[in-house]
């Protein structure tokens, strides 16, 4: 039998609140309160029908329409298998769900209801009758999601041995478990403070930072050449170092002066202010390099520059009696600040494998340059990385923003298209690029390097939007979204099913938490772990792969952790394009043993471009693409979302299983 109430009126219709119209026997508690009725007080009205359907008798049984009214407001409904006991089960909790007290407890919709009943499919409806389904149909349609507690314990135990052999094979295969860092950043920043003051140059600065940076060509020769040598064979003080700590302090407030950053780094803005110190040291608080742009009233120093220098020597952990004077007069450098004066002494490291030239520069009597420079050999096998990474990082750009662009004219094509046909979803575009143009800022605001300076936090603001093209990339990829997303859901509407369900406020649906948790595991055992096995491959499976390189400025704090932290919501931006590509060939292609090994080629070649290739990085890259794509196509968006979610984390952050190592805590 199918019913008419009557009474329906538009869901965005103003007013509704103290009007109390319908059949009293079939309305929520909120529409007999007289307070505000939604779509979910339907939802309620269709539960309490779904219940006397299925089990013969009403919800509430009650002699007058008050008392029915007071059970709605004060009790619950009992189950309906205690009335009917074959009930099916999903039957009973979609009414059940229904007859949620709280309004925001039930189902956002009648699709929702459809969806969750079992034997109806309204995404194979629309797709049979050629139409695309709606946002709303596609986030209703789908199982729950659920999963078995014990299936759930599962994967989360997998995903947690994950970071544990993360953790294990971190200490070889990054940058961080052979860069000798044995000290935290405060000692450092002590140490280097320290530094000035015992050379004549610890007035009260007005700003000043400090950061990381790594010594790519030692790391490389390292890689090359097998493990560190052990601190027996170097002595207790020289000890290599494949990350550099430095410090800077400046008279006046320290702004970036490149265009497109707002962080201060060793050298940005240039030394060129007088009263600049600047101090690099190596992990274990060695110096390396100190600097000094002289002022007018500096004093002279009180030493003779004979034992000053013989003290820096010291300080880098070497001695100055075991080094030659140059005769000629030629520098290694020249020193970045003035100076009338300047030196340059030849020797060995303490193991004797390399040459090492020292250079020096006095300003009126006064230090104000002192650097080290190891003459280290070039590696036979490949190239080193400050040589090879300027040319492979300027192709790999223009070949980004050469594809960037024809998909940006194509997207606008489409989008117009979509948008005339009223397919496209312009509130999910527009979410998304709040979403992206929001984090950016959120980055720039936690990793900055502001100033209590209008004028100059101004400046930091703009250099934040272009640094990181947060409002390019927000057009972007809301232009990209209302062209390519509307062909997703009509032709696989069911990639989208949980992630309809988080642009609509889902956000604790048990189909999201899955496809999270899933896409989360398969992320970290399919590339931290894989990446990390292929830096410690044997020889036979090609030339040595480089340590990985993890983020520096997560060393340096909480602020910077979030920083890095809400950075790798750039998978969002990954995983959606990724998902595009997917979608086209499939479109194109439309045999599966087609559009599958195309998409894991693709996938090889996009993941390939930031190294170079060895046998162990192409079958790693492989397993990760198709990996990539189960994810894609069994559970669909979000699991994707996840899957480089957790894979960012972990390769960029200071993972660790040595309990010692001063960023574990970090």
């Amino acid at each position: 039998r199918i019913t008419d109430f009557g009474l329906a009126r538009l869901a965005n219709e103003p007013g509704g609140e103290g009007v109390v119209a319908g059949t009293p026997a079939y309305m929520a508690p909120e529409q007999l309160a007289g307070r505000k009725v939604t779509e979910q007080s339907d939802i309620y009205s269709l539960g309490l029908v779904l219940f006397e359907v299925f089990t013969g008798k009403p919800a509430f049984h009650a002699d007058t329409p008050a008392k029915s009214a007071r059970l709605r407001e004060d009790s619950t409904p009992s189950a309906p298998s205690n009335i009917v006991a074959d009930i099916d089960p999903a039957v009973e909790q979609v009414i059940l769900r229904c007859l949620e007290k709280e309004p925001r407890e039930r189902p956002k919709s009648a699709l929702a209801v459809l969806a969750a009943l079992p034997g109806g499919d309204p995404l194979a409806a629309a797709r049979a009758a050629g139409e695309t389904p709606s946002p709303e149909m596609v986030a209703a349609a789908g199982e729950s999601g659920r999963l078995d507690p014990r299936i759930a314990m599962a994967w989360l135990a997998a995903l947690l041995l994950g970071l544990v052999v993360a953790a294990l094979l971190a200490d070889k295969a990054t940058v961080l478990g052979s860069a000798g860092l044995s000290r935290k950043p405060d000692a450092l920043e002590s140490e280097a403070h320290k530094i000035i003051e015992e050379l004549g140059y610890g007035t009260v600065a007005k700003d000043s930072t400090y950061g990381f940076q790594y010594d790519k060509e030692y790391l490389w020769s390292l890689r090359t050449k097998g493990d560190a040598p052990s601190p027996s064979e170097t002595g207790e003080r020289w000890r290599p170092s494949g990350m550099h700590f430095w410090y800077r302090q400046s008279p006046a407030y320290l702004l970036p002066a490149a265009r497109y950053t707002c962080v201060v780094s060793a050298y940005d803005p240039p030394p060129t202010l007088p009263g600049m110190v600047g101090v690099r040291l190596k992990g274990n608080g060695d110096l390396i390099e100190f600097y000094a742009v002289p002022q007018k009233d500096d004093r002279p120093s009180q030493e003779t520059l004979a034992s000053v220098w013989e003290r820096l020597f010291a300080r880098a952990g070497l001695e100055l009696g075991h080094f030659s004077e140059r005769t000629d007069e030629d520098p290694v450098s020249f020193p970045p600040t003035l100076a009338d004066r300047r030196l340059v002494w030849q020797g060995t490291s303490p193991e004797g494998e390399n040459e090492v030239h020292v250079q020096a520069a006095s300003y009126h009597g006064k230090p104000v340059y002192f650097g080290i420079v190891e003459q280290r050999p070039v590696p036979q096998i490949g190239i080193p990385p400050s040589d090879r990474q300027p040319i492979r990082v300027e192709a790999i750009r223009g070949l980004e923003w050469a594809s960037m662009l024809i998909v940006l004219l194509a997207a606008a094509l489409l989008a117009r298209r979509s948008l005339r046909l009223g397919r496209s979803d312009r509130k999910g575009a527009l979410r998304l690029g709040m979403f992206i143009l929001s984090f950016h800022l959120t980055v720039w605001l936690f990793e900055a390097s502001h100033v209590p300076h209008f004028a100059g936090e101004l400046a930091l603001l703009c250099a934040g939007l272009r640094q990181a093209d947060a409002v390019f990339f927000a057009v972007y990829f809301g232009l990209m979204y209302l062209a390519f997303e509307p062909y997703i859901r009509r032709f696989w509407p069911t990639l989208l099913i949980s992630w309809n369900r988080v642009l609509a406020g889902q956000f604790r649906d048990p189909a999201v938490g899955r496809d999270l948790l899933v896409g989360a595991t398969v992320g970290v055992w399919f590339w931290p772990v894989l990446e990390f096995l292929t830096v410690l491959a044997p020889d036979w499976l090609g030339p040595a792969q480089p340590f990985w390189r993890m983020l520096p400025s997560t060393l340096l704090g909480v602020r910077h952790l979030v920083a890095v932290s809400l950075f790798c919501l750039t998978s969002v931006g990954v995983s959606l394009a990724l998902l595009f590509v997917l979608g086209l060939l499939r479109i194109l292609l439309r045999k599966w043993w087609l559009w599958a090994p195309a998409f894991v080629l693709f996938g090889m070649f996009y993941f390939i471009l930031s190294d170079f290739a060895s046998l162990a990085r192409w079958l790693s890259v492989a397993a990760l693409a198709t990996s990539l794509l189960l994810l894609y196509t069994r559970l669909g968006l979000v699991a994707a979302i996840g899957f480089f979610f957790a894979s960012y984390m972990i390769t960029n952050f200071p993972i660790t299983a040595d309990w010692d190592a001063p960023y574990w805590g970090n």
